[in-house]
């Protein structure tokens, strides 16, 4: 029921009592990656491998996303182009089907803004992010490249990041 997961995604928005959530950020910038980057690839390969884990961890019994879980998703923009952006809260059928939140402004995805609910396929999916209350995150695969070409800003941003990626007790 979409207008129950509105109701949800409010309240899960409002019930956010820590301040790092760093994929809720207004304004980023967009980062572009060539489609045969291998670190890239490779990191988006592990976001997918991975996500059944993260889905069987970050959801409730119903399907909703915890408050501190995101997905970066792919979005067909036209002329074989797509945005990445995160969405969270989100909400998961089971099987492939999803729908969220817009966590950030899109650039390229027209009539659409931060806040509006999206529909989408987990095959879409290109990373999740797992933050905890102390600011770090498991997850992050595609993140984690992009902030290794940031300078001192990227170093801070993996120093956040917990390494495995993958929380050693999931199953």
């Amino acid at each position: 029921p979409k207008g129950d997961f509105m109701f949800r995604a409010l309240v899960l928005a409002l019930s956010l009592s820590f301040p790092a959530v760093g994929f809720a950020q207004d304004g980023d910038p967009v980062t572009e990656f060539a489609n045969d980057d291998a670190a890239m690839a490779a990191a988006q390969q592990t976001a997918q491998e991975t996500l059944p884990l993260f889905l069987a961890n970050a959801t409730d019994t119903e399907g909703y996303g915890i408050a501190s879980a995101a997905v970066k998703v792919a979005f067909n923009i036209g002329n074989n182009q797509t945005e990445v952006i995160w969405v969270g809260p989100f909400a998961w059928d089971g099987g492939q089907g999803m729908t969220g939140l817009l966590a950030n402004q899109p650039n390229f995805m027209d009539g659409l803004n931060q806040g509006d609910q999206v529909d989408f396929e987990g095959s879409n999916i290109q990373d999740w992010a797992f933050w905890q209350q102390d600011g770090t995150a498991f997850g992050n695969f595609t993140t984690r490249v992009i902030a290794k070409g940031m300078g001192e800003n990227g170093t801070d941003l993996l120093n956040r990041m917990i390494t495995p990626a993958v929380p050693a007790d999931w199953k």
